[in-house]
């Protein structure tokens, strides 16, 4: 299994990363000789993204100094959809910064590294370009409300840190004053270097009067707000939890129900096993990014045991499975529930545990211990729910 964190915080061992850096405090990391991230994006692959790709003004942008400049300054009058080259040539050499939201979405090794890392730091990840030319910044002083991984692609680029005025803050950042003893870190990121920031961290990066280009790759881990949220749905299982609140009764039969939802609350809150089901309901319900599986998504019949391809499960987060207790098995993916007849566990515990990377694999793993028609209408079905993806066996180099 690649351990992404560590091959960002190294020499930061992963668990040194996880219990003294993750939400706290900021860790730089310098590039230790040979680290490069020319497979996640270069100034070629960007080019190439952007020919390729029709996007609206929703996930590209242009800012100078905080300011969101208009589409219409960059975009044809005729099309929304079509940059005007040359009037963004002229943003550009005036020191604006060029965004581009979401290229995880548009560059397969990229998205592969997204959804590793997802799968590490059980947070969805999404990932931001920017690109610079000369020496203003595209964004003034600010925090965001997210943790970050800042990549240095290209050039190099000057970063300040001014510290946390709210330890954790909730929210967008709304132009708030920053702490007031000025910057306590400052240094030019190089390429190879990274950079982590806990949201809420002040901060603002200056280009060099030099090309740099860098991604931002953001993470949401979820907090107790969102565990006593989910709690709510669990306790409305409960009658107590639905009874209407005893506000006509007397004082006592008020206190007797308050001691009750109390009681009620604290027995959930003190099982270890209530946090786990919440990991569990988390992991199935995150929304994977699209994965096309052509041919097979099309084929409305059993796989071939003769077809080659690369098994690839949707979800960033794994295969989330259990056994109910009339010994159903119960899949849950993208907030939906399936479910399957006992025989195929042992199919989706090598799944879950990528014992089995390609349809071959499957069918001379289980050969003799299931039917292979049950083996070739289960992976087909799994791929009509959407829970796996099979690809050509040309696709494997991206999933090393």
């Amino acid at each position: 299994m690649i351990h992404i964190i560590e091959t960002l915080t190294k020499p930061v061992t992963r668990d040194e990363f996880i219990y003294e850096f993750l939400g706290e405090k900021y860790l730089f990391v310098p590039n230790p000789g040979g680290r490069a991230f020319d497979e996640l994006m270069s100034w070629e692959t960007l080019n190439d993204v952007m020919d390729r790709h029709q996007m609206d003004a929703a996930q590209f942008s242009v800012f100078s100094e905080g300011k969101l400049l208009p589409p219409e300054s960059y975009m044809r009058r005729a099309s929304r959809h079509r940059l005007c080259m040359s009037q963004l040539n002229l943003l550009l050499r005036d020191g604006a910064t060029f965004v581009l939201n979401g290229v995880d979405e548009l560059h397969a090794p990229l998205a592969r590294f997204c959804d590793l890392l997802e799968y590490e730091i059980k947070a969805p990840v999404r990932t931001n370009l920017y690109a610079g030319w000369h020496n203003l910044p595209g964004f003034t002083l600010h925090w965001d409300d997210h943790d970050v991984f800042i990549l240095q692609i290209a050039g190099k680029k000057l970063w300040e840190i001014h510290g946390v005025s709210e330890i954790h803050p909730l929210g967008k950042f709304h132009g708030e004053q920053p702490p007031g003893n000025g910057a306590i870190w400052r240094e030019h990121l190089q390429p190879g270097d990274v950079l982590y920031l806990p949201r809420g961290w002040w901060h603002v990066a200056y280009p060099c009067d030099e090309p740099t280009l860098h991604l931002t790759v953001g993470f949401t881990p979820p907090i107790a707000r969102d565990y006593l949220m989910w709690l709510v749905s669990r306790l409305e299982r409960t009658p107590l939890f639905r009874r209407s609140i005893p506000r006509l009764l007397s004082v006592d039969h008020r206190s007797e129900y308050c001691h009750a939802v109390q009681a009620g609350i604290a027995q959930c809150l003190s099982d270890p096993e209530v946090l786990r089901e919440f990991f569990r309901d988390d992991d199935a319900s995150v929304r994977s990014r699209p994965r096309f599986g052509f041919p097979w998504v099309g084929m409305g019949q059993p796989i071939s045991e003769a077809d080659e391809g690369a098994i690839v499960i949707r979800s960033a987060r794994g295969l989330q499975y259990s056994i109910s207790s009339d010994e159903r098995v119960i899949v849950r993916v993208d907030g939906n529930t399936i479910c399957y007849h006992p025989g195929v566990e042992p199919l989706l515990e090598a799944l879950s545990a990528r014992e089995c990377k390609t349809v071959s694999q499957m069918f001379t793993k289980f050969a003799g211990l299931c039917h292979r028609d049950v083996i070739r209408s289960f992976l087909a079905d799994l791929v009509s729910k959407d829970v796996i993806s099979i690809l050509p066996d040309s696709s494997l180099t991206h999933l090393k």
